[in-house]
């Protein structure tokens, strides 16, 4: 006999920090999700579509689905929230309706996207998670040919991609800057001159490199360029000794530059302070 449930079992309780934030794991069993949804169906009309797929879905997607609707009815803590009910400004579609369609086919066809839309909700937070989803419905990216690979390389790297964005300085940006830059990131590993063999490396070089600091790291060149994986793969432990020796001379460091230095060459990719 299937569970029922007269509320759901909600995921994001109470007060969280901002920016990055590593969300305990999903305890739900498969049965509590589906029955969860369930319950948001009857309160939450664009959940209903999605309930004859539940069965096909594995755990994890349950829990995107879970997740994604617990998302759209729950109000920020901040100041500022993005609508997840609603088409926004720049959109076609409004975001839960169309995430809920979409999830079942890209079960089928690129659980890749799915799985890297998990993660980004596990590490990110409520306000960048209710952001991407928006721009991965306004932008269509999660539907993006040919980009299965990138989604599954991508996967390990969320993590220190949201760290890399919503770490930096605000510096009087705009109020959702640091979110659009996360989303620029997600667009960069999608993109279809992207070498996916080096989107891995992106994990350990963006924990080196904070944003706004000493290194410069054009990541749209990194993954584009010519430069060898062998030779990425020796020259990322030298980053630390390159980004701390231009510290003691007020310099800043050409990551890309230094990342594509031939085996041997000791020089120091060095720019100037104030470039």
């Amino acid at each position: 006999m299937a569970l029922k449930l007269i509320n759901p079992k909600l995921r994001f309780d109470g007060w969280e920090p901002s920016g990055v934030f590593r969300r305990p794991k999903d305890v739900r069993t498969a049965s509590e999700l589906r029955a969860s949804v369930e319950a948001w169906s009857r309160t939450v009309p664009e959940v209903k579509q999605i309930l004859p797929e539940l069965k096909n879905l594995k755990k994890s997607h349950l829990g995107l689905v879970a997740d994604t609707i617990e998302l759209s009815q729950k109000k920020a803590t901040s100041w500022k929230d993005v609508d997840l009910r609603n088409v926004s400004k720049d959109g076609i579609f409004a975001p839960l309706d169309y995430l809920m369609y979409l999830y079942p086919r890209l079960a089928k066809t690129n659980t890749s996207a799915l799985d890297f839309t998990k993660e980004v909700i596990d590490n990110a937070g409520q306000i960048t998670s209710k952001f991407y989803l928006r721009d991965a419905v306004d932008l269509q990216f999660l539907t993006m040919k040919n980009t299965e690979k990138n989604f599954k390389a991508g996967v390990p790297v969320v993590e220190s991609m949201a760290k890399y964005a919503l770490n930096a300085p605000a510096n009087g940006r705009a109020e959702f800057a640091k979110q659009e830059e996360f989303v620029e990131l997600v667009l960069s590993i999608l993109d279809e001159n992207a070498n996916v063999k080096k989107i891995p490396f992106l994990k350990d070089i963006l924990k080196r490199v904070s944003n706004g600091g000493l290194g410069v790291f054009d990541i749209d060149k990194f993954l584009s360029d010519k430069t060898p994986v062998k030779l990425i793969k020796a020259n990322i432990p030298n980053l630390d000794n390159a980004l701390n020796h231009c510290y003691s001379f007020g310099k800043r460091l050409d990551v890309n530059e230094q990342l594509a230095k031939k085996l041997g060459d000791d020089s120091i990719a060095e720019l100037p302070y104030n470039i």
